[in-house]
């Protein structure tokens, strides 16, 4: 579907060419040139605003500086905006105790990853499953369980059944890590859904939610070690899951099992980042003050503890090489449009389309 638009757009934009022969073609050989660039180790994922992301952004400016895009902002093709930003530093640990005892380290990005905005600390305490980890006065996962000074296990999402008349807040990471420290807990641990058809395993993610950063360490767990810490109770996590859905009320309880996180950040928050932008001027004199915007997100979810990256090589650094592309071809074959068309990577798509509201709202000219 996205080719289909693209090219859709791009029929539209060159229909009134007088180039009697247009070569559309894009070269792959380029594309893929920029999307192994884009997802390699060296850029460590291009978490917005990281050093990393600055290296992608550079990379793209003086690329689309050689097919002689003008830039946005005078003389650079960077618009700078603030953003809120989480590092996940090196030396990270999750372990499983029993009565104290150590049993065994898990892996990250295997067993476990750490939600992007994660607070940071060094942790050793008992486990309490609190099912949907929400707090309501209609429904409240934490009305019969001490959570004080212990980590909780929760399911990442919100039911997907309701109550009637009620609405659950927030299903985000930040705002159950909110209501779990406001009840007293050290850490929260996710998990998703063992009863859907092909559950969800831990990805990397900065889509945390509104609010200010809730400085507990928070991790996405994997199916089989949240069992491993469920182990002992009379429930496995899909006999949990099914109880609480068909009787639609809570079931909370402490576990017979500790967890060992250590996570140290480094948070900021409000720290610069550039979405990228270059102008292909229209030819009208009516209408080269109009604008089509063409554009992908630059940035994805960055790395963890110097041990895994994730590389977003179809999110979406594929689609930032195919702007390019575009605007090569474009470049190459002299086309005429009669608006001129404005090539965009967006930063910080990841958290929540950051790049693309601030440059809607900060356009530099009537969007009308």
């Amino acid at each position: 579907m996205k080719n289909i638009i693209i090219w859709l757009l791009l029929i539209a934009l060159v229909s009134c060419s007088d180039k009697s022969e247009v070569n559309y073609e894009i070269s792959s050989v380029n594309l893929l040139k920029t999307v192994s660039y884009l997802s390699s180790k060296e850029l460590q994922g291009r978490l917005g605003g990281s050093k990393e992301y600055f290296e992608a952004a550079n990379f793209m400016a003086k690329e689309f500086a050689e097919i002689g895009l003008i830039p946005f902002n005078k003389n650079s093709y960077f618009q700078n905006l603030k953003v809120e930003y989480n590092q996940i530093l090196p030396k990270a640990e999750f372990s499983l105790y029993k009565d104290r005892n150590f049993v065994k380290k898990y892996n990250l990005g295997k067993d476990y990853v750490f939600r992007g905005f994660s607070g940071a600390g060094d942790i050793n305490a008992q486990v309490v499953f609190a099912g949907y980890g929400i707090s309501i006065p209609e429904y409240d996962d934490y009305k019969n369980v001490d959570v004080k000074g212990k980590i909780v296990l929760a399911f990442k999402y919100n039911p997907s059944w309701n109550l009637e008349g009620v609405k659950w807040s927030s299903s985000l990471p930040r705002e159950k890590a909110r209501v779990a420290l406001e009840h007293g807990a050290i850490g929260i641990m996710f998990v998703s859904f063992p009863n859907d058809e092909k559950p969800q395993e831990p990805i990397g993610s900065t889509m945390h939610g509104n609010g200010e950063q809730v400085n507990i360490p928070q991790i996405h767990i994997n199916l089989p070690v949240a069992n491993e810490f469920i182990e002992g109770s009379k429930y496995t996590l899909k006999e949990l899951q099914t109880k609480i859905d068909s009787e639609k009320t809570s079931l909370s309880f402490a576990l017979k099992s500790e967890a060992k996180i250590f996570v140290e950040t480094e948070y900021v928050k409000e720290k610069v980042t550039v979405n990228v932008i270059g102008i292909y001027p229209g030819t009208d004199e009516k209408l080269k003050d109009e604008f089509v915007i063409l554009g992908a997100h630059l940035d994805h979810v960055g790395g963890q503890s110097g041990e895994i990256y994730f590389p977003g090589a179809n999110d979406n650094a594929s689609g930032s090489a195919a702007v390019l592309e575009v605007a090569r071809m474009f470049a190459k074959n002299e086309l005429e449009t009669k608006r001129s068309v404005m090539f965009v990577l967006f930063s910080n798509e990841e958290s929540g389309l950051e790049g693309a509201e601030f440059l809607a709202n900060n356009l530099g000219f009537d969007s009308n």
